[in-house]
């Protein structure tokens, strides 16, 4: 009922007079002397509710939004009261009757209003997340709905954060239950798949949830929010401005001067229509003649960066193949980080626990490229490691091949590009001659595989005019070796 009408006279119009005495009567002239203070379920009150957050109820009760404020959560839900002033006195039977029957159905009215009330405030409590904005109609249609609602085994937990890595999702916050226990969430997200080129997994909250009935004490709902902490690499950060244009914060000075960088080497190396080949190759020399390996590790975290190599020209292995993923995805090059361990090429013997280089995909086939290993200040020649396959590379590179693309082809490597890499003794001595015909009296340079590299067969050298002395050497990889021939002691 609508009591401000029913004051009005707007309907359920009451007489203004009664049988009997007129000065007992305190209802007499207005039905305004019934009310007192006005009732708790006012119009006032009744929009003060529906602004709440969704939920119905009188006075006012606080529910925590986990995904704005992550502690405790409190539900307030007062009981609800009517006022009602009294007859000051009776004028009889029929006075009394009125009475009566006024103040069982307000009575009526209350209880069952109150009712209602709790019994609506109960359902969405238990059935759906309230969150402001959404009616409590509407609320499990909506993404939040999905986004917040209760999560209740270790494998749900896992699933659903998986999806909402994939889904890009800036806010990695879920309501569990304890049956999902803080070491399983440690569990999980020590092992959570994600882009470690975007993002760095920094931790995580598991923040137990109370509730609070009327005025009575707190008490543990058998809930968590656990807001897993997965944070933009500062790499991450520049990639996602330059080609989606997702702001880079004002105050991140880092990520704003290596974006400089990046769309300084794009406007100088890159064109329109060059080769993802050529692309890739332009990105490994730039990147291995700038920078200097940092030989010795210290407390400067960029040397870890692609900022270490492209602003501070100082890094570590993880630095150069940041650096490389960057420019490569910047160039529209499928590439990722892939993370292994160094073995002696003699022994076997794992000499580098911790090492990391890059694979890339060129023209749909996948290769292995360490721009680390081909940086000119290591013994190795500048291109030996550029778009390698799984059996040359694993000579001296161990990794989980099971979590990684498989590398099969030679087609993009270098050497091959270059028409320098010769698998037998044929294409090897004919190139020799082609270059001494040529008049190369200096150093004569390839790859080769299983190729014959005795005296007697490379003897053909001393035929040349101005050959008087040469001499070998090459690298150890079997199958690949870098192969220098150099002449008259050069």
């Amino acid at each position: 009922m609508d009591f401000d009408k029913f004051k009005k006279g707007e309907e359920n119009r009451a007489s203004n007079t009664f049988d009997g005495d007129e000065n007992l009567n305190p209802y007499a002239g207005s039905l305004d002397n019934y009310f007192e203070d006005n009732p708790a379920s006012t119009d006032e009150t009744d929009n003060n509710v529906q602004n709440n957050t969704g939920a119905y109820g009188t006075g006012s009760y606080n529910v925590s939004n986990y995904g704005k404020q992550y502690g405790s959560s409190s539900y307030d839900v007062p009981g609800t009261e009517y006022g009602r002033r009294a007859p000051t006195a009776s004028a009889g039977k029929t006075k009394a009757i009125i009475g009566i029957t006024f103040g069982l159905l307000f009575a009526y009215m209350g209880f069952a209003a109150y009712s209602n009330i709790v019994g609506k405030y109960k359902q969405n409590t238990e059935d759906v997340n309230i969150v402001e904005g959404y009616e409590p109609g509407e609320y499990e249609n909506s993404p939040e709905y999905k986004k917040y609602e209760l999560v209740r085994t270790k494998e749900e937990f896992k699933t659903k954060l998986v999806q909402m890595i994939q889904d890009g999702e800036e806010e990695l916050y879920m309501n569990v239950t304890k049956d999902v226990s803080e070491d399983d969430v440690e569990e999980i997200c020590q092992s959570l798949d994600y882009d470690p080129f975007l993002y760095k997994y920094s931790g995580f909250y598991y923040t137990t949830s109370t509730q609070r009935d009327g005025d009575g004490p707190e008490y543990d709902t058998g809930e968590v929010g656990v807001n897993v902490l997965l944070n933009p690499t500062t790499e991450g950060l520049v990639y996602l401005n330059l080609t989606e244009g997702k702001e880079i914060p004002a105050d991140d000075i880092k990520a704003s001067k290596l974006k400089v960088s990046c769309e300084t080497f794009l406007k100088e190396n890159i064109t329109d229509g060059m080769p993802d080949y050529e692309k890739e190759l332009a990105v490994h020399d730039y990147l291995i003649n700038t920078c200097d390996y940092a030989s010795s590790i210290s407390d400067e975290k960029d040397e870890f960066t692609a900022y270490g190599v492209m602003l501070n020209k100082k890094a570590v292995c993880e630095g150069y193949a940041r650096a490389t993923t960057l420019l490569l995805k910047l160039c529209n090059i499928e590439t990722e980080l892939i993370s292994g361990k160094i073995t002696d090429y003699k022994t076997g013997e794992v000499t580098d626990e911790k090492h990391v280089w890059n694979l890339v995909k060129i023209d749909g086939k996948w290769y292995h490229l360490d721009t680390t290993w081909d940086d000119p200040t290591n013994d190795e020649e500048g291109h030996m490691y550029m778009n390698l396959d799984d059996s040359i590379i694993s000579q001296n590179h161990e990794w989980d091949k099971s979590e990684y693309e498989s590398c099969t082809s030679m087609d993009a490597n270098y050497y091959t590009m270059q028409g320098t890499y010769f698998k037998d003794d044929e294409s090897f001595q004919t190139y020799v001659r082609q270059q001494l015909e040529d008049g190369n009296r200096t150093t004569i340079e390839c790859v080769v595989g299983d190729v014959d590299l005795s005296e007697e067969t490379l003897g053909f050298i001393f035929e040349y005019e101005g050959v008087e002395t040469y001499y070998l050497s090459w690298g150890h990889i079997e199958g690949y070796k870098h192969l220098v021939i150099h002449i008259n002691g050069n």
